[in-house]
């Protein structure tokens, strides 16, 4: 018996799946693959499987990971993929499976590009007011907590922020902190721009990778 890790992309309609759906989801994939898995003990036992670090509602995620426990120790990991794409809907693909790598505690940050696919006589006042909003020494925003509102300053969160124009639109990437200690969402950040555009805009969000405190790729 060992623990292993399954990293997936969740795409397509599959990105307005909640957590806690997404949990049944893989739930009813595994037992429709028969991977032979450990179970929870009890009076209802059910397929032990934990989430790294769960998908906001309406994200595309490239780099989703999930840990469960094999009883069978010879079983290929190609197999399990294999058979876990063949039971899984569209949107969702497993890509890879291995070995237990960090612990999802390591985690301190995510990856994320924001594309904003904006009529082309708009990217350049788009561009002007992405580039006023990064050059304020800070960004008062509302985030929800335990306790309720609160106003941060988001400018001392983003870690790393690029921009990119062409006729399709801007595309931002930017890294941000992420995990149990402090978790920034980028809506915080699509917030603020809007306020400083003066309309509403149009993004797409996906989270392409998450790195450990040490700044290595979380596996």
């Amino acid at each position: 018996m060992k623990n292993i890790r399954v990293k997936y992309i969740k795409e397509g309609k599959a990105k307005y799946i909640s957590h806690l759906d997404m949990n049944r989801c893989m739930t009813r994939c595994l037992v429709g693959s028969r991977i032979p898995l450990w179970h929870t003990e009890g009076f209802n036992p059910h397929v032990f499987i934990t989430f790294a670090l769960p998908l906001s509602l309406g994200y595309t995620g490239l780099a989703e990971y999930m840990d469960m426990r094999l009883l069978d120790d010879d079983m290929p990991y190609d197999e399990i993929k294999e058979r876990m794409n063949k039971h899984l809907p569209q949107g969702i693909r497993v890509t890879e499976v291995y070995d237990l790598g960090a612990d999802p505690k390591e985690i301190n940050s995510a990856l994320f590009e924001l594309d904003f696919p904006v009529a082309e006589n708009d990217i350049g006042k788009l561009e002007l007011a992405v580039k006023k909003l990064l050059s304020q020494n800070s960004i008062i925003v509302q985030k929800k907590s335990k306790s309720g509102m609160k106003d941060i300053d988001l400018r001392q969160y983003i870690m790393n922020c690029e921009c990119e124009c062409d006729q399709s639109g801007l595309k931002m990437t930017l890294v941000l902190p992420a995990g149990n200690t402090t978790n920034i969402n980028p809506s915080l950040l699509l917030f603020a721009l809007e306020k400083q555009y003066g309309k509403e805009i149009f993004c797409l969000v996906t989270r392409k990778e998450l790195y450990c405190k040490d700044g290595s790729v979380f596996r």
